[in-house]
C-alpha cells in the first residue's frame, strides 16, 4: 500500500539535500487513465501532451494490510547499487489531500518505471510531486533523482479494484535505465508452477521507508491476472517487483496486496506486459526488452 510518514520521508529528502522536480499544474485532473506532468520537459520523440487516455470516474478503496507469514524472513538486500537489484527505485509522492506518501516501482525500459495503480492514483485522487530514487539505500541515492512526465494505471482500475488490475507505470524525465538497466516485464514460464521459488525486493515502512529489502518465497497458488505467494511483505512494498529465482532479470508480477495468509501480486501476463510497453509511448517488440549488462 502506499503509505503515508511525513516526517520520516521529509527527513529522508532534506538529509539528502536533493532538489525539487518539477511541479505539474495547480489543478488536479479528473481521474484518467493517464495523466500527464504539464510543467516537465517532454522528450521530443515523446508524443504530445494532449495524447490521453480514455477518462473513467473513480477512486481507490483501502487496500489490505501487508502480510508477514510466520517468522519475517525479509533481508536487507545485498549490494543493492548492483544489477537486477539496482533497478527498484524508492518512490515518494504526495497525494490530493497533501498528505507525503511513498511506494515502490522498478525500472522496465530506460525512463519507465512499473508500480502499482493505487501508488498513482490514491483514495482522493490522483498523486503528485512523484520523485524517483533508483538503488537508495538509506544514504544519498547513488543513482540520482528523476522526475516524472507521465503516470499511467490500468483502465478497468476504477471499475474493478481487485489485484488483477492494479498495475500503474511513470514514465520518467530522466533516462537513468541507460546507465542502470532494467528489468523485462512478462512471464519468464507459462504456466507459473505452485511452489516455484520468488523473491521480491522494495522499500518497506516498518523496515524504514529508504532502505532495500528483500523477501523470499514461493508461488501457493496462481489465478487469472493474479500470482499468490507466501513472501513477506509490509506497507510501502507495494509495486516491487516479483521475480522468479530461476530467472531474477525477468519481472512476472508486481506486487500489490496482502490477506490473511498470504499476500498477492499483479500478474504480468503477455497482456499486461503488452500494456506496460504502450505507455512508455516507445512500443518496442516485446523481445527487444531486455536486461542491461549483468554487473
Amino acid at each position: 500500500m502506499f503509505y503515508s510518514r511525513v516526517a520520516v520521508a521529509a527527513t529522508f529528502l532534506a538529509a539528502t539535500a536533493l532538489s525539487s522536480m518539477h511541479q505539474p499544474a495547480s489543478a488536479a485532473p479528473a481521474p484518467e487513465t493517464s495523466i500527464w506532468n504539464a510543467a516537465a520537459t517532454i522528450p521530443d520523440s515523446w508524443s504530445s501532451s494532449a495524447a490521453r487516455g480514455d477518462s473513467y470516474v473513480g477512486t481507490h478503496p483501502s487496500v489490505s494490510t501487508r502480510t508477514i507469514i510466520g517468522t519475517d524472513d525479509r533481508v536487507r538486500t545485498p549490494n543493492p547499487s548492483s544489477f537486477p537489484s539496482r533497478t527498484t527505485a524508492f518512490v515518494v509522492a504526495t497525494d490530493a489531500a497533501g498528505q507525503q506518501r511513498s511506494c515502490t516501482g522498478f525500472l522496465y525500459g530506460p525512463r519507465s518505471l512499473a508500480t502499482s495503480a493505487h501508488c498513482l492514483l490514491s483514495e482522493s485522487g490522483w498523486n503528485s510531486d512523484f520523485e524517483i530514487f533508483p538503488a537508495v539505500d538509506g544514504g544519498a541515492p547513488p543513482f540520482g533523482r528523476c522526475g516524472w512526465v507521465k503516470a499511467s494505471v490500468h483502465p478497468q482500475f476504477s471499475a474493478d479494484r481487485s489485484t488483477r488490475f492494479d498495475l500503474g507505470a511513470l514514465q520518467l524525465d530522466c533516462s537513468v535505465g541507460d546507465t542502470i538497466g532494467w528489468l523485462r516485464p512478462g512471464p519468464s514460464m507459462d504456466p507459473l508452477p505452485v511452489g516455484e521459488g520468488l523473491a521480491s525486493t522494495g522499500y518497506p515502512l516498518d523496515k524504514y521507508p529508504s532502505f532495500m529489502w528483500t523477501a523470499h518465497g514461493s508461488v501457493t497458488s496462481v489465478s487469472e491476472g493474479t500470482v499468490d505467494y507466501d513472501l513477506d511483505t509490509a506497507e510501502g512494498q507495494s509495486g516491487s517487483p516479483v521475480v522468479a529465482n530461476s530467472d531474477p532479470t525477468t519481472a512476472i508480477a508486481v506486487h500489490s496486496s496482502g490477506f490473511a495468509t498470504l499476500n498477492a501480486g499483479t500478474s504480468l501476463v503477455r497482456a499486461q506486459s503488452e500494456r506496460l510497453l504502450r505507455w512508455s509511448e516507445t512500443l518496442p517488440a516485446a523481445d527487444a526488452v531486455v536486461p542491461f549488462g549483468s554487473s
